[in-house]
């Protein structure tokens, strides 16, 4: 297998084929782009969209978390209603991030 890249650099034009599946195209041909899941099993992408992403931490945790803008919209009225609001702490917006759903 192939190690993940690591540097900035151009992979590929990103495209849906035929099957409605999400592959890159680069130099060497046409790859499939799949994910794993948690429990190591692999699955093609078949759905992208693009949107903002917010990164938050919560009061003492360590390791920041991302959230789809809109949910994260959900989350803060949420947040609101229970008096909670304090918790969370917006770090950065990342505006056009490409969510992958299986």
């Amino acid at each position: 297998m192939s190690r993940f890249v690591q540097e900035d650099k151009i992979i590929g034009i990103l495209f849906h084929d035929s099957d409605s599946r999400l592959c890159v195209l680069d130099d060497s041909g046409k790859h499939a782009v799949v994910v794993e899941s948690e429990d190591g099993m692999l699955s093609f992408v078949n759905g992208i969209m693009t949107t903002d992403v917010k990164v938050v931490t919560w009061d003492g945790a360590s390791e920041p978390e991302l959230w789809e803008s809109g949910v994260y919209g959900d989350l803060l009225h949420d947040l609101e209603q229970e008096g909670d609001i304090e918790k969370i702490n917006l770090c950065e917006t990342v505006h056009g991030a490409l969510l992958i759903r299986e």
